[in-house]
């Protein structure tokens, strides 16, 4: 079922309206996407990262909707941030070998937009 409502939905606003519905949750969307990302890296190697934090969010996301509190314009929607973006507690690493290690302590102002 969930498969189907995620291949009906082709733009991001698609999805957002049809977790802002209940028609389904943020955690089955982002399930969904990490099982859909963790399939292109394995056959591309697309990311660097694939963090599973998200789903936390997404629980988050869904038990605001559940309390009737207004949701952001894309909350439940997965979004892919390319690794020359900050976020705090996430390896960051430009793809060079020198940041390889490095783990921002905070968040660029475009990702914190994202997450409203």
């Amino acid at each position: 079922m969930l498969r189907n409502i995620m291949e009906s939905m082709e733009f991001a606003y698609q999805i957002a309206a049809a977790v802002q519905a209940g028609e389904t949750t943020a955690e089955s969307v982002v399930t969904e996407a990490l099982r859909r990302a963790q399939l292109v890296q394995d056959e591309h190697n697309a990311f660097i990262t694939i963090i599973d934090t998200a789903i936390e969010q997404a629980k988050a996301v869904d038990a605001k909707r559940a309390a009737g509190e207004t949701l952001g314009k894309l909350a439940g929607v997965p979004v892919v941030i390319k690794d020359n973006i900050c976020t705090k507690g996430v390896l960051t690493t430009a793809a060079s070998k020198i940041l390889s290690n490095f783990v921002p302590p905070y968040t660029a102002t475009v990702v914190e937009r994202l997450e409203l």
